[in-house]
């Protein structure tokens, strides 16, 4: 027994230093290590740059927060007088949790999920269809309980992110009708006099169909609009595969500083309504809109603007195009951008529409006055190939990203690698290369041998070259790097 006691002294004894540690040193470790911004204040572009689950919190970041008041008792009095720990939470908790963290909160601003748990029963019924019912409705019933409890603190909301279900929404036609209720009553129920610390909204999957089947485009503008609050504070929306409340969006005030949407440019009332949006919102200083193209539409593509018809975004530093060639050309010849200091342009197009169409668009890239960059990093991975320009110096600040599919071609990595190349070079020719004088080639599988001969071509002051082959920690990875001194010749295998 005295052995045991033994061990376990000196298994606790690196928690005694811990322990040591100043109040704010210590809150510092324990924030990072349970990561309990569970809700992004940021938004950022993950909305629409990837499929991304409900971001609720996982389970071990609230049994390292919840766990961390037992500790000690200098830990318990820690986080129990710092209440912003527990502002981040979401409608999934257990309701005896979500209790627990509105009253250590106490009355900070929170940063919110609430759902109707639909989510939770598409994913269960795919698992077993035959016990999901079974399974699933306390859980739903807790997320819809739970969402009637966090939304009555709606005036403590700095950020909060509403998530429906799109698998349910398209088997039963419309999510849960007292979720609706809910969000609606929430919105609604409020004296027109008050003002809101809400700086911050996030929609997800939310774009329910009424009885007679027909969807209702205004759906989310219907919602928004019932509020009697004053929205002054608001700086973020971030809406994706929902329908865009346009006139939400432009009547709300001026003081939106990041937007990111996933829209459908259906026709050129569409293309219209992003136009007054933007128009309206000046102030913007991050932008993110995913393009879908509706080729059912019989109207004419979107229009080019015209050098005078330019809207300005003064303060506008980061931008991200998610579409198609002609869309993304469209949205980018729209925009003056005198501070632009990055920008990401993904093209979903895998066929290029034509070379017209390529050099349009990096004609519009060269002309913004992006900053300095040395050193072009380019990669191949599977289907995709994405060029980055960037500055080698200290944290690498990416001053432009365009990510592209190639041509569908027969499925090995060899074509698609060799097709992907060739795109890249012919793209790379149209942008004003002069002064990268760093390039950074990673491959999954081996390029054409005068690929990098061709690409020096093109970076007439480059100084070194790394190329790599595989993932890195692969047996098989190869790493070539050249210097000056050995860039007139061919790259060969180091021995």
């Amino acid at each position: 027994m005295c052995r045991e006691a033994s061990s376990e002294s000196e298994y606790f004894q690196p928690l005694s230093g811990l322990c040591q540690l100043p109040a704010d040193i210590l809150l510092h470790v324990i924030t990072f290590a349970a990561s309990t911004n569970n809700v992004h204040p940021e938004g950022l572009p993950e909305l629409i740059e990837t499929n991304n689950e409900a971001r609720f919190s996982p389970d071990y970041e609230i049994v390292t927060l919840v766990a961390s008041t037992s500790v000690c008792r200098y830990w318990r009095h820690l986080f129990l007088e710092t209440p912003s720990l527990w502002r981040s939470f979401s409608a999934e908790l257990h309701p005896e949790l979500l209790k627990l963290f509105l009253q250590r909160s106490k009355s900070s601003p929170l940063h919110v999920e609430v759902s109707d748990g639909e989510y939770i029963k598409s994913k269960r019924t795919t698992k077993d269809s035959r016990n999901s019912h079974v399974l699933c409705e306390p859980r739903t019933e807790r997320c819809l309980s739970n969402t009637e409890s966090i939304l009555a603190e709606f005036h403590r909301i700095h950020f909060l992110f509403i998530k429906s279900s799109l698998a349910s929404t398209l088997n039963s036609g419309r999510p849960s009708p007292r979720f609706l209720r809910i969000i609606c009553s929430a919105f609604e129920t409020c004296p027109k006099s008050s003002s809101t610390i809400l700086q911050g909204i996030a929609i997800d999957s939310f774009w329910p169909l009424p009885s007679t089947g027909q969807p209702r485009s205004d759906f989310t503008d219907l919602v928004l609009s019932r509020s009697a609050w004053n929205f002054s504070n608001l700086r973020q929306v971030h809406l994706r595969l929902t329908y865009v409340p346009w006139n939400f969006l432009q009547s709300t005030s001026q003081s939106l500083t990041r937007l990111s949407m996933s829209i459908v440019l259906s026709n050129q009332n569409m293309l219209e309504g992003l136009e007054t949006v933007l128009k309206k919102h000046t102030a913007l200083d991050f932008l993110a809109l995913d393009i879908e193209p509706d080729y059912s539409d019989e109207s004419p593509r979107p229009r080019r603007c015209t050098d005078a018809e330019q809207i300005l975004l003064p303060s506008l530093t980061k931008l991200h195009l998610t579409g198609y060639d002609n869309e993304n050309s469209a949205v980018l010849g729209m925009l003056k951008l005198p501070s632009l200091r990055s920008i990401c342009i993904t093209d979903r197009s895998r066929l290029p529409v034509s070379d017209e169409d390529d050099i349009r668009i990096l004609h519009q890239i060269s002309k913004l006055e992006l900053p300095f960059a040395d050193c072009l990093c380019i990669t191949f991975a599977g289907p995709y190939a994405r060029f980055d320009l960037k500055r080698k110096r200290g944290h690498d600040e990416v001053a432009f990203t365009y990510v592209y599919a190639v041509q569908d071609l027969p499925s090995t990595p060899t074509t698609c690698i060799r097709s992907s190349s060739d795109i890249l070079l012919s793209q790379l020719q149209h942008l004003n290369l002069s002064n990268v004088k760093h390039l950074d080639v990673q491959s999954s599988t081996h390029l054409d041998a005068n690929f990098v001969d061709r690409l020096k071509q093109l970076l007439t002051n480059i100084d070194s070259v790394v190329v790599s082959y595989g993932d890195g920690s692969h047996p098989g990875h190869l790493n070539l790097s050249m210097t000056r001194s050995t860039l007139g010749g061919s790259p060969t295998c180091p021995r």
